[in-house]
């Protein structure tokens, strides 16, 4: 699908503060658009912009990992040794993904669309675009 047929589809919400998107851009803000669109002497403004959803590192689980190393190493299920350290890997997951619960990582919600403001246009305008 296009990009205009994505966006046709998408559910029109309010602009959170999240980054927006394009399926070739991301922009941390309407400034960044703006700036974008002037250096790159864009033809046209789009009217709407994809939203966007913040994402946290998941859960992480020791046991899944091991399981994985096991099928990577193609190793029977009934030949399979038993892993050492697996609590101790658990507790670094688990350490690891709190030292990481304020990274903000922003995937692109083609599901989501944002009217682009008028005051974003107006000064897009500005620069002769």
């Amino acid at each position: 699908m296009t990009e205009q047929e994505l966006l046709a589809k998408a559910e029109l919400v309010e602009w959170d503060g999240n980054p927006i998107a394009m399926l070739d851009y991301f922009f941390p803000s309407w400034e960044e658009m703006i700036d974008t669109a002037a250096y790159e002497e864009w033809k046209s403004i789009p009217e709407y912009v994809f939203s966007t959803k913040r994402c946290v590192i998941p859960h992480l689980d020791a046991g899944d990992i091991v399981e994985r190393i096991m099928e990577e190493l193609e190793i029977d299920h009934d030949d399979e040794p038993t892993m050492n350290g697996v609590d101790e890997l658990q507790k670094a997951l688990e350490a690891f993904r709190e030292a990481n619960k304020g990274i903000n990582y922003f995937v692109i919600d083609l599901d989501r669309k944002v009217r682009v403001p008028q005051s974003a246009i107006d000064e897009i305008k500005e620069w002769g675009l």
